[in-house]
């Protein structure tokens, strides 16, 4: 008898956070980086892999969204976010900015233009 009431905790309580779990991964539009996407992307943009929170599209694996964290102090402007895309083997960073907004930014010169599909997903705005 002692040991049900503690497996019946620990069963309602994993049956209390698949739900949030679930909501969180299924259907997700941006995944995490591999360690080697990850290392890549951080060379890029020559900045510590440690000192930003990188998430590649699941619509798209050739884009991906690097924003910058708090992790390394005042080294680097938190909340600043680049938008790469991957071709010709290797990630090429599309724009840059401090704040992403609902609309999609402009893209640089000569590189292509960021799907909004693309945008949304990758920056989980809920933008209509």
């Amino acid at each position: 008898m002692n040991q049900i009431i503690p497996t019946a905790i620990a069963a309602l309580s994993l049956i209390a956070v698949l739900p949030a779990a679930a909501a969180q991964t299924s259907g997700a539009p941006r995944r995490l980086p591999t360690r080697a996407e990850r290392a890549r992307i951080a060379a890029v943009e020559r900045i510590p892999a440690r000192c930003e929170a990188t998430y590649v599209s699941t619509i798209d694996r050739t884009w991906a969204l690097a924003t910058l964290t708090n992790s390394c102090g005042d080294t680097y402007q938190p909340g600043g976010y680049s938008v790469l895309h991957y071709s010709s083997r290797r990630w090429h960073i599309i724009t840059e900015g401090d704040e992403p907004g609902c609309s999609t930014p402009e893209r640089r010169s000569g590189q292509p233009a960021i799907p909004r599909p693309i945008w949304l997903g990758l920056e989980a705005l809920h933008c209509r």
